[in-house]
C-alpha cells in the first residue's frame, strides 16, 4: 500500500484524511510524524513503506524505512545495504569501516521528522522541537511542548554543587561515552532535574535544572563549562512545574535565560543569575513557546501574546503564519510563501514584506531564525537551496548551492549555542557564509555544541565536526548502550547517565586514543 501525503499552508492529509494539526505546530512536521506512526503501526514488518509526497511546489516518491521519512532511492539504498551488512550485538566497529556507513556524498537527506527510537525512548533526546512552519527551529531553542518536572512542596533548599575529581562518579553500566569520547570525566553535576535536561550557554556557563535530594526544589544552577564550579544557583518556588526551559532567549537585547512554569515566564541575567522578570501566563493560554529572540503565549484560533516590555501583549496572526520572535515591541511572523510581517500590538497586520528569492525559485518553508538571521528554502527542479535574510532590513546575506533531494521536508535540525553553525537534515550549514555540506546519509542530530554535533545513524551516535566531517572512532558503542546526549562546549560532550531516579550530567573530553 501506498500512503498519499499532502501538505499545504492550510493543513496536511494522509490517503484524503486530515491530519490533526497541534497548537504551535504545523502542517509540515504533523504530517512526516503522522505518515510514520501509521506506516509503523499498519504496516509493522514491511521495512519499506512507500509514500507520494505532495506539496505546492510539486510531488515526490519518498518512503518510510526504519522510522525514516526518505526520498524513495535513498531509502532503497539504505534497505539494501541493511539486507546485506548485519553486524553481531557484540562487535563495536568503527563507522565506516567494518559495517557499511552510508556515502555522504551522494542523495538526498533526511526529509522528514525523525522521532527517537522508541525501543531507546529514555535513552535519546532530540534536543530541538518541531515548531513554527515547516520544520523551524528558533535559534536553536525547542518550542514548549517539553517534559513537564514538577517539585513538591518542601521547606528544605539549595543547589547542588559539582563534585571533585577524586569524587567524579563513573558513568552507570550500560550507559558508555559516545565513540571518540573518553569515560573519564572532567567533572560531573549531579541531581539533575530531568534525565534529559534543557541546557542554557552563555559567556562559559552551563546553566540547567537540579533537584537536590531530598529538598523537593527544583533550583537554575550555572557552573563554568570548563570546571563544573558553581557560579550561581536560584531556586524557583516551591510547587513549581516547569513547562519550557531553560532557554537562552535575547529578551530586550539583553541575554537572559528563561523557564515557562504553568503559571508564569521567569528570567534571569544569564551571567549574575539575577532575577530580572517575572510575569504570569495568561489564563486562557494553551501553551508558551520561547524563541532565539522572543515568549509568546498560544491561545485559539491565530491568537497570540507576546512577552513585551513586561506584559503579554495581544497579536493577532494572518492566517497561515506563524510566529518567530520578538524584535523591538514588534511580534515577527512569516507564512510558507516568503511573506514576513512585522506585527504591533493591537494592531492590523498590514502589508508583509515579500523576500527577495533566487531568480526563478519558489519560496518554501522558514528554516530557522535567530535573533540576527532568518533562513528560508526555495524550491527549483527538485531542489532546494537555504538563503539567509537580515532579521532586520529582511536583506539576503547568503545563498547555499542547491541540494538535490530536498523538496519541502526538512526534520528537526541544531543550530549551536553561539549560533555560528547549524544542521538542516543531514547537512552543516555556516550561518556567516552559507557553506553547506553533507555529513552522512543517515544523521538524525541528538545534540550540537559550539564545534561539534551528534547524530543517530540508526545504529551508533556519530560525531561530526562544525564543517560537516565525521570524527573516526575506534570504538563505538550502539545507541542504546550510550549514555543521553544533552549538548557539549567546545572541547567535551555533555551526557546525562541515571541510576533509578538519581541523574548525573557528566563533562567528557575526547578520548586520548580516538
Amino acid at each position: 500500500m501506498q500512503y498519499h501525503l499532502r501538505v499545504d499552508a492550510d493543513g496536511a492529509t494522509i490517503n484524503g484524511v486530515a491530519v490533526p494539526v497541534p497548537e504551535g505546530s504545523d502542517p509540515h512536521s504533523a504530517a512526516s510524524r503522522a505518515v510514520i506512526a501509521a506506516a509503523r503501526r499498519e504496516h509493522p514488518h514491511d521495512r519499506l513503506v512507500p509514500v507520494l509526497a505532495e506539496t505546492p511546489q510539486g510531488a515526490w516518491r519518498m518512503a518510510v524505512v526504519d522510522g525514516h521519512l526518505l526520498p524513495l532511492e535513498d531509502a532503497q539504498r539504505q534497505q539494501e545495504t541493511a539486507s546485506v551488512t548485519r553486524v553481531s550485538p557484540m562487535d563495536s566497529p568503527a563507522p565506516g569501516t567494518a559495517r557499511a556507513q552510508p556515502t555522504p556524498t551522494r542523495g538526498g537527506p533526511l526529509l522528514g521528522y525523525d522521532p527517537p527510537d522508541r525501543a531507546s525512548v529514555s535513552r535519546r533526546q532530540v534536543l530541538l522541537g518541531a515548531g513554527g512552519i515547516g520544520v523551524l527551529a528558533l535559534g536553536g531553542i525547542g518550542t514548549s511542548a517539553l517534559t513537564k518536572r514538577s517539585a513538591p512542596s518542601s521547606s528544605a533548599s539549595g543547589a547542588p554543587t559539582p563534585t571533585t575529581r577524586k569524587q567524579i562518579p563513573a558513568l552507570p553500566d550500560g550507559q558508555d561515552a559516545p565513540g571518540g569520547w573518553s569515560t573519564d570525566a572532567a567533572w560531573a553535576l549531579e541531581d539533575i532535574a530531568d534525565p534529559r535536561p534543557s541546557l542554557a550557554m552563555h559567556d562559559g556557563l552551563v546553566i540547567t535544572l537540579t533537584q537536590p535530594a531530598g529538598t523537593g526544589i527544583l533550583t537554575l544552577t550555572a557552573v563554568h563549562a570548563e570546571t563544573g564550579e558553581r557560579a550561581w544557583s536560584s531556586p524557583l518556588p516551591q510547587g513549581t512545574t516547569v513547562t519550557a526551559g531553560p532557554s537562552l532567549i535575547t529578551l530586550e537585547g539583553a541575554a537572559r535565560v528563561v523557564v515557562a512554569t504553568q503559571d508564569a515566564v521567569l528570567a534571569w541575567d544569564a551571567v549574575t543569575g539575577k532575577q530580572h522578570v517575572k510575569v504570569a501566563v495568561p489564563s486562557d493560554a494553551a501553551s508558551v513557546t520561547t524563541s532565539a529572540f522572543g515568549v509568546w503565549s498560544n491561545h485559539s484560533g491565530q491568537r497570540r501574546r507576546a512577552l513585551i516590555g513586561g506584559t503579554f501583549q495581544p497579536f493577532t496572526l494572518p492566517k497561515g503564519t506563524s510566529p518567530l520572535g520578538v524584535l523591538g515591541r514588534q511580534l515577527v511572523v512569516a507564512d510558507t510563501k516568503g511573506q514576513v510581517w512585522k506585527l504591533s500590538a493591537g494592531k492590523a497586520a498590514g502589508k508583509p514584506t515579500k523576500l527577495q528569492g533566487p531568480k526563478g525559485w519558489s519560496p518554501g518553508t522558514v528554516v530557522l531564525a535567530t535573533d540576527a538571521l532568518l533562513v528560508t528554502g526555495w524550491n527549483r527542479d527538485q531542489q532546494l537551496a537555504l538563503r539567509a535574510f537580515d532579521l532586520t532590513t529582511l536583506k539576503p546575506r547568503w545563498t547555499t548551492r542547491p541540494q538535490r533531494g530536498w523538496q519541502g521536508f526538512l526534520p528537526v535540525i541544531g543550530v549551536s549555542p553561539d549560533r555560528s553553525w547549524a544542521i538542516v537534515a543531514n547537512r552543516t550549514v555556516d550561518l556567516r557564509t552559507g557553506a553547506i555540506q553533507t555529513i552522512a546519509a543517515k544523521w538524525s542530530t541528538v545534540g550540537i555544541s559550539d564545534t561539534h554535533a551528534w547524530g543517530d545513524d540508526g545504529r551508533v551516535i556519530l560525531t561530526c565536526t562544525k564543517t560537516g566531517h565525521l570524527v573516526h572512532a575506534s570504538h563505538a558503542p550502539t545507541k542504546v548502550d550510550t549514555a543521553l546526549i544533552s549538548g557539549g562546549t567546545a572541547d567535551h560532550v555533555l551526557v546525562t547517565g541515571s541510576i533509578a531516579n538519581n541523574s548525573t550530567l557528566y563533562c567528557l573530553p575526547r578520548a586520548t586514543r580516538p
